[in-house]
């Protein structure tokens, strides 16, 4: 007996489906394109709800989620040439496909950034609620927090008046 759609077993409403995968930020988003490339093998029905450039983008998370299941494993080699065709195309065309970047961060960089991530913490707010404040954007503020986005004197000044807390730093040397 074959099964009539692909989301069978999920227990979320199809709408919720859909919006879960046209929101590649959204947490649920690699779990939820996992199973669906897992079960469904027609590229076209599969980029009916998730876009070639969020597929090109999160591609390695979704990997994962395919890679998970021991049943489904065959289909990650299907799609990796689905993946690697659209990279190619979407480069031909100018577009960007960022791929995640590995990302160094020393000693001093993990404990500034631990410091920043703290000081929002404890002026209770959101990267948006901060990013608001400060007068830039979320994604900055998630930059600055992952490590991806350099700290300026600028932005830790800011930073101090917007949480109302001294940022003591030790440059030290090691």
């Amino acid at each position: 007996m074959k099964r009539r759609n692909w989301y069978w077993d999920i227990r979320v409403p199809y709408e919720k489906i859909k919006k879960v995968l046209l929101r590649e930020d959204d947490p649920r988003f690699p779990a939820m394109a996992g199973v669906l490339l897992s079960r469904v093998r027609d590229p076209k029905e599969v980029f009916k709800l998730i876009s070639p450039n969020a597929f090109c983008r999160r591609y390695r998370a979704i990997e994962k989620e395919i890679l998970s299941d021991e049943w489904t494993k065959d289909k990650s080699l299907f799609w990796r040439a689905i993946f690697l065709r659209l990279v190619k195309e979407l480069k031909e065309k100018g577009e960007k496909v960022r791929q995640p970047a590995i990302i160094k961060l020393d000693e001093f960089d993990r404990h500034l950034i631990e410091k920043v991530r703290q000081h929002r913490k404890n002026a209770l707010m959101t990267q948006k609620e901060l990013a608001n404040f400060m007068g830039c954007t979320q994604q900055y503020i998630s930059g600055i927090e992952k490590g991806r986005e350099k700290i300026s004197i600028e932005f830790l000044k800011k930073l101090a008046q917007v949480s109302r807390e001294e940022i003591n730093i030790v440059f030290g040397g090691n």
